[in-house]
């Protein structure tokens, strides 16, 4: 067995998988081969490459909406008066970007930027040998020396932000995305010391069956959650019992929303394939194996070859690959996908964030081949949707209701097919259903 060292996760690393595999191997009586990985990305003359090409794909999406959008919020700044309000924004903010900021005052918090973070990121240099006898001792004493090395860094955190929340006179701390292994430790500390809000990210949460999963990497670390919609069947008492669920709707439904509305003359003869990450297998999650999914996107793209009256884009993650140039390891270990879509020669190839890429291409049709954030996204557009579930995290009975009224269900590339000539033959319509934009993704409330 040969091990290039490249396998880790939030919590385990690289050289604790290479002893899990180095203890299997001895035990079974299997050659064990640990080899140094020389990466491309180690390449001088190839990271500076990808930091043009990152730089020109931001220049390509400075679009005439977004500059609108900016003056817009800086406008308002000046002219409605703000509130005394101190909060601290901790970065990456993902949605806290599209915040409706008239009635706080904000500063943030960089975790990636601080020169704690710059030690930390050495941290396995720093463990102890794991010695022991079994995998769950290999487990265990790993966990245990990790904390113990962690220590300083997690009070250190917890200081800084102290210091800011002083300094700056902070009433609340915000986070936009699950908290990593790092900040994590420092918001459960800092829960006693001040009220703490997290904000819903991405498609999913409150409507399928892996509430459990949002318990421990959201609902955990903060004393309000901002959600893009609630439904009944959520159990509150069992899943975030200490946290108050604010149905806020999403805060960058409006920036979205208003792209869509100008785009309504839709492109007849255009289908937009949107293929959703599988899960990465160092992190399972309640949801179909990956190699499932990866089986049911080459069959989608297969049978959309076949479609000859429509011109067909696959919509990839931006600065992940490129012309059979690979940027993001790890989006490719999620998106496989993309390295088959030279074999589908008359599918097309479309970068840019979704909300860009619907503006360019104005598809007809948009195909999704799992309950994600694309479909919140893009409920309230014109196009007719088909949508694949997932028959692990199917969702729940009065979701799925509403769901069924504006997207066209199908469990099979038999069943696409069908929905694509009804919506091709106009025998069938669901684009005017907004009960699920409505209910699931349509602003409410403003932070105050």
């Amino acid at each position: 067995m040969t091990y290039f060292g490249d396998l880790s996760n939030n919590t385990f690393s690289n050289s604790f998988y290479a002893q899990i595999f180095s203890f299997f191997c001895k035990k079974k009586k299997i050659e064990f081969d640990l080899r140094k990985n020389t990466k491309i990305e180690n390449n001088i003359f190839y990271n500076q490459f990808i930091k043009i090409y990152y730089f020109l794909s931001l220049v390509r999406e400075i679009t005439f909406s977004k500059i609108i959008y900016k003056i817009k919020k800086k406008f308002s700044k000046v002219f409605f008066k703000k509130s005394s309000k101190n909060v601290l924004f901790i970065s990456p903010q993902a949605d806290l970007k599209y915040v409706n900021t008239n009635n706080i005052n904000i500063f943030n918090y960089n975790i990636d930027e601080s020169s704690n973070y710059e030690k930390y990121k050495d941290i396995e240099n720093k463990l102890k040998k794991n010695i022991a006898s079994n995998i769950d001792e290999i487990f265990l004493n790993y966990i245990k020396e990790k904390n113990i090395v962690l220590k300083p860094y997690f009070i250190q955190t917890i200081q800084d932000i102290l210091n800011i929340l002083k300094r700056k006179n902070i009433k609340e701390i915000f986070w936009g995305i699950s908290p990593t292994l790092l900040i994590r430790n420092a918001l459960v500390y800092l829960k006693k010391k001040t009220l703490i809000s997290g904000l819903q990210h991405g498609g999913k949460y409150f409507i399928m069956q892996d509430d459990m999963c949002h318990k421990d990497s959201d609902y955990s670390f903060c004393d309000k959650f901002y959600a893009y919609g609630l439904t009944s069947s959520f159990n509150k008492k069992k899943f975030s019992k200490d946290t108050k669920i604010i149905n806020s709707g999403c805060f960058k439904n409006t920036f979205y929303n208003n792209i869509i509305i100008r785009n309504k003359n839709l492109n007849q003869n255009t289908i937009l394939y949107v293929p959703v990450s599988l899960s990465n297998f160092t992190c399972p999650v309640i949801e179909a194996r990956p190699t499932t999914r990866f089986i049911l996107q080459k069959k989608i793209c297969s049978k959309l070859e076949k479609f000859k009256d429509f011109k067909t884009f696959v919509k990839i993650i931006p600065f992940s690959y490129y012309n059979k140039n690979l940027f993001d390891k790890e989006h490719i270990e999620t998106n496989p996908i993309y390295l088959e879509l030279n074999n589908y020669k008359s599918l097309k190839i479309n970068s840019k964030p979704l909300i860009f890429a619907y503006e360019n291409l104005k598809p007809r049709i948009v195909i999704t081949d799992y309950l994600s954030t694309p479909i919140y996204e893009l409920s309230n557009s014109p196009s007719e949707i088909i949508l694949f579930l997932d028959r692990y995290n199917y969702p729940k009975k009065d979701v799925l209701k509403i769901l069924k009224k504006r997207f066209f269900i199908v469990e099979n590339v038999n069943q696409m097919e069908r929905a694509i000539k009804l919506i091709k033959q106009k025998k069938q319509a669901k684009n005017n259903n907004k009960l699920f934009y409505k209910e699931f993704y349509k602003e409410k409330e403003v932070i105050s």
